[in-house]
This record gives structure tokens, C-alpha cells and sequence, in this order.
């Protein structure tokens, strides 16, 4: 049994790709360096972007975070 990921159940009614470039964008001109500052950024995108029904709003903001933070090399 494969272990489940924070992506497993976003329908990419925005590519995953889509979101985190549009999210990248916000978080620089945010010019946010922690991760807390980087989540408010990345839950603002989510929010504007994504249908408000959306349920996993949580796992896709921290999943936008952690691979923001990732590649960043924060």
C-alpha cells in the first residue's frame, strides 16, 4: 500500500505547476522569507484561485510551501 501525499486528492483543476508558478509569483512580491509568511501567501493563492469548496485547502497550501521552500533552498 502506497502512502497517501498531500496532491492525491487535488483534482488539478489548475495544474499543480500552474498553481505553484502563480504561487511563486505572489510569495516574492510578499517578500516573504519564513515559513508562516510564505503559508499567508500561498493560502492567498489558493483562496483567489481554486473554488472556494475546495476541500483540502490546507493540504495544498502546505504542499505549495514545501515545495516553494524546497527549491528556494529556504
Amino acid at each position: 500500500m502506497t502512502k497517501a501525499t498531500p496532491l492525491d486528492w487535488y483534482s488539478e483543476a489548475i495544474p499543480f505547476e500552474e498553481l505553484l508558478q502563480i504561487a511563486r509569483s505572489r510569495i516574492t512580491l510578499c517578500n516573504a522569507h519564513s515559513r508562516p509568511e510564505v503559508y499567508q501567501c500561498a493560502l492567498q493563492v489558493v483562496r483567489q484561485k481554486l473554488c472556494p469548496c475546495v476541500a483540502s485547502e490546507e493540504q495544498i497550501v502546505n504542499a505549495l510551501v514545501d515545495e516553494f521552500l524546497h527549491t528556494a533552498g529556504r
